[in-house]
């Protein structure tokens, strides 16, 4: 309850055609079509294989005739691939995101990204390159080693390095649009499952998403439909909670959940604020989220394209 527009950017966009198609009132919907991955695809059922540019330029230009918002680029393609794919898309108007992991970030925004999914995608730009290198072969050879292999590639990084900082800074030069879904690699410590090296993982995804808001980056807040320590329904605005956790203040959470997501899609002369001549989209909420980021939980009423729902 609350959210007015929905970015998914990973299904295939014929998922929601029966909900498109019914009468049901519905946020708005932002699809990127399945992932870009290439042979031995990290989600088969979700993802588009692309062996050559060819087939990139192809597939992007059919999910753009679907409506696809954005493309959403997964970290089997390669930075050829991923040229390639933003060329096509940059041609027709929509930009491109990417989850990473295994993929270098200097070389993946020189190919024209325009953002980034997930804290994670930043990890193995912040190690040592054998250190990198030897977290690629091993998600290469099983998706599955990501599961623990990312917490302990960001126990281990320092967050206020010399590597850290300088690329907090060059992503804040490139105005690349990052969304880090903390939520979604959430450890909160358990005595029936210890497990230090996660939750000294999840501490500095923490610590280096409040670098990236110090360092001016373009945050924007999203996350999975579902985390662990959430009901389903509740992950958006416990993505917020994250986020003011980590230091963020509750006036650039909203702004990097309204506006700045807006400014993703090149609609924020639509939508995102409060302005004359921009479509009525509104939360009305008990409280103040601007001295308790919490109080966006406490929904009353919402609009949508001017009309209460509620």
């Amino acid at each position: 309850k609350g959210i007015t527009s929905l970015r998914d950017p990973g299904a295939w966009i014929e998922t929601y055609y029966p909900l498109i198609a019914s009468r049901e009132t519905i946020p708005r919907l932002y699809l990127t079509g399945p992932h870009f991955d290439m042979e031995n695809p990290a989600y088969p059922e979700n993802s588009v294989v692309v062996r050559d540019e060819w087939e990139a330029d192809q597939n992007v230009r059919t999910f753009f005739d679907q409506g696809a918002s954005a493309i959403k680029v997964y970290y089997g393609c390669s930075p050829a691939i991923i040229r390639q794919i933003c060329q096509t898309a940059h041609q027709l108007g929509i930009p491109v995101t990417a989850h990473l992991e295994i993929t270098d970030i200097y070389q993946a925004i020189a190919a024209g990204l325009d953002g980034l999914e997930h804290i994670t995608s930043l990890g193995s730009s912040l190690v040592p390159k054998r250190q990198a290198e030897a977290y690629k072969q091993e998600i290469l050879k099983d998706n599955n080693a990501r599961r623990q292999g990312r917490y302990a590639m960001w126990a281990n990084i320092d967050t206020a390095s010399d590597a850290s900082r300088q690329l907090a800074q060059f992503l804040s030069r490139s105005r690349t649009y990052i969304c880090p879904t903390l939520g979604a690699f959430e450890y909160q410590w358990s005595p029936d499952k210890p497990d230090s090296v996660k939750l000294e993982g999840f501490r500095q995804m923490m610590a280096y998403t409040r670098l990236l808001s110090d360092s001016g980056a373009r945050l924007v807040l999203g996350s999975h439909s579902w985390t662990p320590y959430e009901p389903l329904g509740h992950a958006y605005h416990h993505e917020m909670e994250l986020w003011a956790a980590a230091g963020i203040p509750p006036g650039e959470i909203i702004h990097a959940s309204t506006l700045r997501n807006a400014r993703f899609f090149g609609i924020e002369d639509q939508l995102g604020s409060i302005e004359v001549g921009k479509v009525a989209d509104l939360v009305l909420v008990q409280g103040d989220p601007l001295e308790d980021i919490s109080d966006m939980r406490q929904v009353k009423s919402v609009m949508l394209n001017g009309q209460w729902l509620q």
